[in-house]
């Protein structure tokens, strides 16, 4: 069986939660290919130059046709930027592609194919109805039925603005998902499913699974912290709080909501910060190790290891690769009670739900773990990732449900 993964991206989230679907099932001796923009792997396991996505630069005759003979496509895209002026938002796509990656050779080839974040990747009126074999989507954000957006957030603050817009790129979506002849929706989070079985896209497929992403718990596991708190100055006479920074734009991810939590927060304690954008806390209790990009390596699981206990503030969010690579490396997670992060923190076991969406309720549960942290047992939290995050766990179900696909 050979199965196709397509991407954007092998960075960011979904990229690094696909790449890792591809490698357990290459382990499990399924004939696994990965096809992005930036990275191709074969069918055989082998990283291949790929000239397909090269980038082509418009000539001036196509530049100033564009200018003068816009398209619909450009038109509308032009409308979006229009009305999104002014607002906050982590982005949007459109469901249009300059590369018809349904030429590709490999998706010929393939036996099924398996689609994660394809902004730019895909154009969804050509690609689907030319798809004959089984597909399989793993969500990664609610994009595929949201029409503009990635989450609900940024739809419910723009509906004013873009909301017929949006309409109009919902059903377009959906008359193009709808050509799809065999077809399984899977999330990682069942809330993230439930969220998708609310919307008609929904009914065009015929297997719906929460099927969780995986850790490499080879890579990430609980080990000696020492030489992370000398190579980076941390003092670990106090509790060490870990915080992945993400882009400061990004209002779900609740990076103001955390500065303002952290400002009430009364027990010393060092905070440490991974990401290319640092986060500033006015607090004297609270000392800041801001660290920049940390590459996914020994120094960056010794970081985990450090920590006493991960920060994960986000308001929605699926099944955040963080949260896993923190409970591979036994590491409790303090995060609000939604999304997958409900699914997985249990309270005085793998972490804190903080139950109230506010700054102080995740400070009172930041001062109740230093109270109670000696509760967490890492050998318990490893256990729990080993149980429901391991790489053969991961692929062995999409294997199965893979199978169920091609023999309806």
């Amino acid at each position: 069986m050979k199965v196709l993964h397509i991407t954007t991206s092998p960075k960011g989230g979904a990229g690094i939660a696909a790449l890792r679907l591809h490698h357990a099932l290459r382990a499990q001796g399924v004939a696994s290919a990965f096809l992005s923009k930036t990275l191709s792997i074969d069918f055989n396991g082998k990283e291949v130059t790929d000239n397909f996505f090269k980038y082509q630069r418009p000539g001036f005759f196509q530049k100033v046709r564009n200018k003068l003979l816009p398209n619909r496509q450009q038109k509308l895209h032009s409308a979006v930027a229009r009305a999104l002026a002014g607002f906050t938002h982590e982005g949007y796509s459109l469901p249009w592609s300059v590369y018809a990656t349904e030429q590709h050779p490999w998706v010929h080839e393939a036996d099924v194919i398996n689609l994660h974040w394809i902004s730019g990747m895909v154009n969804y009126s050509t690609f689907f109805s030319s798809i004959d074999i089984p597909l399989v989507w793993t969500l990664h954000d609610m994009n595929p039925f949201k029409g503009l957006f990635h989450y609900e957030g940024d739809a419910v603050r723009t509906a004013e603005a873009v909301g017929t817009i949006n309409q109009q790129i919902k059903n377009e979506k959906e008359q193009a998902i709808q050509t799809l002849k065999k077809a399984a929706l899977v999330s990682p989070s069942q809330w993230l499913l439930e969220k998708a079985k609310q919307h008609t896209v929904a009914h065009h497929f015929q297997f719906k699974k929460c099927i969780p992403n995986s850790i490499d718990l080879d890579r990430f596991y609980p080990m000696e912290v020492t030489a992370a708190t000398k190579q980076f100055s941390i003092s670990d006479e106090n509790p060490v709080l870990l915080y992945v920074s993400d882009s400061s734009t990004s209002l779900r991810k609740g990076r103001e909501l955390l500065q303002k939590a952290l400002e009430r927060v009364t027990t010393l304690c060092s905070l440490v910060v991974i990401g290319k954008t640092p986060i500033t806390v006015e607090n004297e209790k609270v000392v800041v190790h801001s660290l920049g990009f940390v590459e996914q390596g020994d120094a960056l699981v010794s970081l985990y290891c450090s920590a006493d206990a991960l920060l994960l503030p986000s308001l929605e969010d699926n099944l955040p690769n963080v949260m896993l690579e923190a409970f591979a490396c036994g590491t409790p997670v303090i995060s609000f009670n939604n999304g997958g992060m409900a699914e997985h923190v249990q309270n005085r076991s793998t972490g804190i739900l903080v139950k109230e969406l506010s700054d102080a309720a995740f400070a009172e549960a930041i001062e109740r773990f230093f109270a109670e942290r000696d509760v967490y047992a890492r050998q318990t939290i490893r256990a729990y990732a080993e149980a429901n995050f391991s790489e053969a766990k991961q692929a062995l179900k999409y294997i199965e449900m893979y199978h169920q696909l091609i023999a309806q």
